[in-house]
């Protein structure tokens, strides 16, 4: 104790050193967080989502993308793409090996996720059937059903489609291919999804506009949602903290994803040669073949009274597609129209992108009412503008005026294709290079939802988990 004295000089100094010290530093830190309040706050690129504050970045979201029937790899494609652009989340593929192989889809899926994406180190993407995921030990904080009807027909009774269930999703994405199927309130699929509205655990992904507007009109007047409920999730609001707008007070979305990717060269495609020799004027017809989705009787006479300028040009029309009932070419036309059916996808986007036009030809109005056809997206991924109607253009509002061949009213699509013959390559030029402007804005534009709604979920589980501390 008699030490204590002698040691007040150096205790005085010492104290005003650490407060001097404590005083600057904080005066410095103060005006870095005026200075930061003020700076503006950024939206994040499209290629990279949130990573919430407070969230366990080592902790990467675990995404099981589903499709339990051997078709619409076409939408399987870009959701891969738009799932699998962002930090923090793994991905896994539960679809049929059968469906990818017999569509020659499988180099296309792996081209989509970065490896650091994916859910094994080994850089590949896993793809199990889907009845793996039944019995798979993992969970997964976000389930994407591609088909969603027949996906959770398939799953019915399952216990993770209980939303109660310990092994439940965060999240599920169901995707609407068309929107009057879901107006049957007995249905195994729509009795499902009714708890996870409940929940507030469920987005509907429309594939266009009208598809999307259709269901939402439904939630309300059939299902009896409160369209105030009902998140559109279009209006992005950025605090200081990176967090988008709050989306608990809404109890599903709905939400539009035009299918549409960049498609990239496969290594090692046979059909390439071919395809180099087919005479480069040409228009063409995609889809199934089946009467009652495209008009083919209508088209095949409206070439028969175009015969001379189609001749004229070297033009020819093809019909790609697969099915069992492909249409009967007349032997007078079969110089002018050939049938390409059960090409690979590799094969079917190459041949598609040399056209000069592509010809939707519904033959029903439930694709401008509340049903998607692949025709549009087709054309987009492939590079190519597609005939246009008003009526088209209202309903798949996502393709823009300037990237189609619009259609006089006085015109059928054959006619207004047979204009289109005229114009010459540097017209079919010019109007390709915008529909890959349209196409690459919709890639961008699609990773962004994708990232928008990856970050809702991870939000909900950074709350939940506070809440459960407490």
């Amino acid at each position: 104790m008699v030490l204590i004295p002698r040691l007040w000089p150096y205790i005085l100094v010492t104290s005003t050193l650490v407060t001097f010290s404590f005083v600057y530093h904080f005066d410095q830190f103060y005006e870095l967080r005026s200075f930061a309040s003020k700076v503006p706050v950024k939206v994040p690129s499209v290629a990279t989502s949130i990573a919430t504050p407070g969230f366990n970045d080592h902790r990467p979201l675990h995404i099981a993308l589903v499709n339990t029937q051997w078709y619409h790899f076409e939408v399987v494609t870009p959701l891969l793409h738009a799932l699998g652009s962002h930090r923090y989340s793994h991905l896994e593929l539960f679809a049929t090996r059968h469906g990818i192989r017999r569509h020659g889809a499988l180099p296309i899926v792996h081209q989509q996720v970065a490896p650091e994406y994916l859910s094994h180190s080994d850089g590949k993407l896993s793809i199990k059937e889907p009845h793996a995921l039944r019995a798979s030990p993992d969970y997964h904080d976000v389930v994407v059903f591609t088909t969603c009807s027949r996906d959770l027909e398939y799953f019915d009774q399952d216990d993770f489609l209980n939303p109660s269930h310990p092994r439940s999703p965060r999240e599920i994405l169901c995707v609407l291919h068309e929107g009057w199927e879901w107006s049957d309130d007995h249905t195994a699929y729509r009795e499902i999804v009714q708890p996870w509205i409940n929940a507030g655990r469920i987005s509907f992904v429309g594939l266009s506009q009208h598809v999307s507007s259709y269901f939402r009109k439904s939630l309300v007047n059939e299902w009896h949602v409160s369209a105030k409920t009902i998140d559109a999730f279009d209006d992005v609001e950025v605090t200081s903290h990176g967090w988008l707008h709050d989306h608990k007070n809404y109890s599903t979305r709905v939400v539009t994803f035009p299918p549409v990717y960049e498609p990239k060269d496969v290594k090692g495609d046979k059909d390439k040669e071919w395809i180099s020799d087919v005479p480069p004027t040409f228009g063409a017809i995609q889809g199934k073949f089946e009467s009652d989705r495209r008009n083919y009787g209508v088209v095949l006479d409206t070439v028969a009274k175009n015969t001379y300028q189609l001749h004229a040009h070297h033009a020819s029309l093809r019909l790609l597609g697969a099915g069992n009932s492909p249409p009967i070419i007349p032997e007078a036309l079969k110089s002018l129209v050939h049938l390409h059916s059960g090409l690979p996808f590799p094969a079917y986007y190459s041949l598609l992108s040399r056209a000069n036009a592509i010809i939707p030809a519904f033959a029903k109005d439930l694709y401008y009412v509340n049903q998607a056809s692949s025709t549009i997206a087709a054309s987009i991924i492939a590079g190519i503008p597609p005939i246009a109607s008003e009526q088209l253009l209202a309903s798949y509002a996502y393709l823009d005026r300037e990237a189609a061949w619009m259609k006089h009213d006085n015109e059928t699509e054959v006619e207004t294709w047979v204009r289109v013959v005229d114009m010459g390559k540097d017209a079919w030029d010019q109007k390709k290079l915008k529909v890959k402007a349209r196409r690459k804005a919709l890639v961008d534009a699609n990773i962004a939802l994708m990232g928008r709604m990856l970050d809702m979920v991870r939000r909900r589980i950074e709350r939940d988990e506070q809440e459960w501390k407490v």
